[in-house]
């Protein structure tokens, strides 16, 4: 589990997590942003948007995590692992960072031209690393 506050986690992690966030974008040129936030609302880590629409995108994310964590536990389906919003012109993933015990997420933003499937690996191979770096400083 996080025990930091963001602002220590910025400090400690931010070059690198903007840098794992770096590498999945080039990844694919249809992703649109990427993301770290803590589950309760605040950005860690970005690229590739305002520093405004990622605060208010992290906030959002927040509480889509926890709706989307309740549904799991209700329905008896394990535990959370992510969350797709379609829209008719791309999707948003929010997926939790293996080894933060959902108290870090991933989001990304991607074109409707970037196959789903596509997305869902490239996203949990970036969790992968992101997770990896967090445990070597956490």
């Amino acid at each position: 589990m996080i025990t930091k506050n963001t602002a220590q986690l910025r400090e400690e992690y931010g070059q690198a997590l903007r840098e794992e966030l770096e590498l999945l974008a080039a990844a694919n040129g249809n992703i649109l942003a990427a993301q770290v936030c803590t589950s309760d609302g605040f950005e860690v880590a970005s690229t590739r948007r305002t520093d405004e629409s990622h605060r208010r995108l992290a906030a959002m994310v927040s509480s889509m995590q926890a709706l989307g964590a309740a549904v799991v536990e209700e329905s008896d389906l394990g535990s959370y692992r992510n969350l797709i919003v379609e829209g008719s012109e791309g999707r948003c993933l929010m997926m939790a960072i293996p080894g933060t015990d959902g108290d870090m997420l991933l989001t990304v933003i991607a074109s409707a031209q970037l196959v789903f499937g596509i997305l869902l690996v490239l996203c949990r191979n970036s969790c992968q690393a992101i997770s990896a770096r967090l445990s070597t400083t956490v």
